[in-house]
């Protein structure tokens, strides 16, 4: 879920404009657009730096300092680089390094020990990467050091304690990327795999279920991507294999079984991306064709139907990129058209309704 993380390296040319729709001054750059769901909101970041929220607001988490739902994109705050996101909680990287934070704080997941609310607040510098989980998160600063707050009941923070932090604390050297769901897993500068946190179904494929992982442990090598869920997680090695642990009662993993692993499973070959959703699996193979496995709970398949599926299916092509949030998808298309699918109940879809799609239906929105 998206996403749960995005890490992406810019350059930018900054320019001062004039917004004519709200007159407000925005600063626009050049990035690589984005898109992360949520549990019931999505996130769009433009090649100008603009982001742009839709969906449920009862947090604050479309940022635009209140707590009325939006079924249309609407226009957030510029100058941003990098986006994340996980339930109700929203993570934003702007090209300065700062990490501004809005939505739903119970756990001091936003990064500071004041109640949740939609004003997007600061909280601190040097960020390269951002990652929200389910009650805590991650980031990566330029110095390649990994720090971490929030909820830490199942050791998630990977600092050797339960002890949770309202501030991000640092907990590890040496991190090229990281992705938190309800348990951690973090990419060292040698591409070997390290987990923390939450392990009852074995998500960590550490071949336990111990439930309380206090520490980093290190799992594999050669390790190119990873993608947290809430019980399970998917991991892309260098190769382009996928691998899956964890949870698989929805078969999630893709492997034609509803059996659970403590240990990472090989599934499936040729494969450029990945992404996971409540109870699903995504992946992008090298040829841009999006294939998935998993519940099919509202027709976030954008395949027709509402059926499940127990092994990878493709339902897209041309697509570029995938942001998958509990029970909606939003897809990036070759030619930069945006296309969602599934849950719309608060209208995070963006497509000016809340009748949920069983196929993937374009946006209007340009990137």
């Amino acid at each position: 879920m998206k996403h749960v993380f995005l890490f992406i390296l810019v350059l930018f040319v900054a320019v001062s404009c004039r917004n004519n729709d709200d007159n407000n001054n925005i600063t626009y750059i050049n990035t690589t657009p984005a898109i992360v769901a949520g549990d019931a909101h999505s996130l769009i970041l433009k090649s100008n730096g603009t982001l742009w929220a839709s969906g449920r607001n009862a947090s604050g988490q479309l940022c635009d300092s209140s707590i009325v739902d939006s079924d249309t994109f609407k226009y957030i705050t510029d100058r941003v680089i990098a986006i994340s996101t996980f339930l109700n909680s929203t993570f934003i990287l702007k090209n300065d390094g700062t990490l501004w934070t809005a939505g739903r704080n119970n756990t001091g997941q936003l990064g500071h020990n004041f109640s949740g609310s939609g004003d997007l607040r600061y909280i601190t510098n040097n960020v390269m990467s951002i990652s929200s989980g389910y009650d805590f998160s991650l980031i990566v600063k330029k110095d390649s050091t990994l720090w971490a707050t929030g909820s830490n009941l199942h050791g998630e923070l990977g600092n050797g304690t339960t002890t949770a932090s309202f501030t991000f604390i640092q907990v590890m050297d040496d991190v090229i990327k990281a992705s938190a769901g309800n348990h951690s897993l973090v990419i060292k500068a040698d591409n070997s795999l390290w987990v923390a946190g939450f392990n009852f179904y074995g998500q960590l494929g550490d071949t336990t279920n111990t439930m309380n992982v206090t520490n980093f442990k290190k799992i594999m090598n050669n390790v190119k991507d990873v993608s947290s869920s809430l019980l399970h997680s998917v991991v892309l090695k260098t190769d382009g294999t996928v691998w899956a642990s964890g949870n698989n009662a929805s078969s999630q993993f893709g492997d034609n079984t509803i059996t659970n692993s403590n240990v990472f499973k090989q599934i499936t070959n040729n494969v450029k991306s990945i992404e996971t959703g409540g109870v699903y699996s995504m992946i992008i193979k090298n040829d841009n064709t999006l294939w998935v496995t998993g519940e099919n709970r509202s027709g976030a398949y954008g395949n027709v139907t509402t059926a499940s599926v127990s092994q990878y299916t493709q339902v897209a092509s041309n697509v570029k990129e995938v942001a998958c949030g509990m029970d909606h998808v939003l897809i990036i298309k070759n030619d930069n058209t945006v296309w969602g699918a599934g849950k719309n109940q608060h209208g995070q879809l963006g497509d000016a309704n809340t009748s949920d799609k069983t196929t993937f239906s374009q946006i209007n929105i340009s990137l």
